[in-house]
């Protein structure tokens, strides 16, 4: 089905806006317009060391994803050698399912 062919694609999509999402969160919030950068800020001066430490550890994350993106040498929506030839062989064998269908079909005369 289709479902199979574009789900790495939307799976891909979606972790980079979620990356974008903290990073952007985490900017503004250590300049003082809310969002993670604001509880990182709070949970410091409630030492709040569990909180902080969820934070860290999530902005450490978003951090490492980036890197082995970064490093990989595969830009993100990219597909690998291997999901190439995959596809590839996919869109062979649908070329042949329709060159087939259209060859029973009866000829249409003007």
């Amino acid at each position: 089905g289709l479902a199979p062919q574009i789900a790495p694609n939307y799976a891909s999509y979606a972790l980079i806006r979620l990356e974008v999402n903290i990073a952007t969160a985490a900017a503004l919030g250590i300049v003082g317009a809310g969002g993670i950068g604001l509880e990182l800020e709070r949970a410091i001066s409630f030492t709040q060391f569990d909180t902080y430490l969820a934070i860290l550890l999530m902005i450490l994350v978003l951090i490492l994803f980036t890197l082995a993106r970064i490093l990989g040498g595969r830009p993100a929506g990219r597909l690998s050698k291997r999901q190439t030839k995959r596809a590839a062989a996919r869109s062979k064998g649908d070329i042949a399912r329709i060159d087939a269908s259209r060859s029973s079909l009866p000829e249409v005369t003007s």
